[in-house]
């Protein structure tokens, strides 16, 4: 038997995901399937690389122009709009899985940051936004009076 890591902030966080899926889910009979009108959630990957944080943005089928960010009180909010591509009546589907309709995500950034160096691109459906880290990352004492 081959041993695994066991990584419980992990564990916590699928926990997390499984609840909220739940709570997302319409308790009839059609179980699994989301409400009408509840909102999407675009999931985002979220690391620092060369001395910025790096946010990546799934948003497949939305357009550059559909999608705003704004940064205010040190965090990063992305919203935006997926539109159906065409209307197909409700008795024709046999499983209807993907979403439409607004999405936000905000995501709450550690440091001060200056929002004219935050850069964001948008290619093949995934957004990255990089936001330069401070300064000085050294630690600092700092003396009491």
């Amino acid at each position: 038997m081959e041993l695994m890591n066991y990584d419980p902030k992990q564990s916590l966080m699928n926990l997390r995901d499984n609840i909220n899926r739940i709570f997302d889910m319409n308790f009839s009979e059609n179980w699994g399937e989301r409400r009408e009108g509840s909102q999407w959630r675009p999931s985002v990957d979220i690391f620092e690389k060369d001395d910025e944080m790096v946010v990546h943005a799934e948003l497949p089928g939305v357009k550059k122009d559909d999608i705003s960010l704004d940064l205010k009180e040190n965090v990063l909010s992305i919203k935006g709009r997926r539109e159906s591509e065409e209307e197909i009546d409700e008795d024709g589907y046999y499983r209807k899985e993907r979403h439409f309709g607004a999405f936000q995500r905000s995501i709450p950034l550690t440091e001060s940051i200056d929002p004219e160096k935050v850069k964001a691109t948008f290619k093949d459906g995934v957004l990255e936004v990089r936001v330069p880290g401070s300064q000085s990352k050294e630690m600092r004492r700092i003396s009491i009076e």
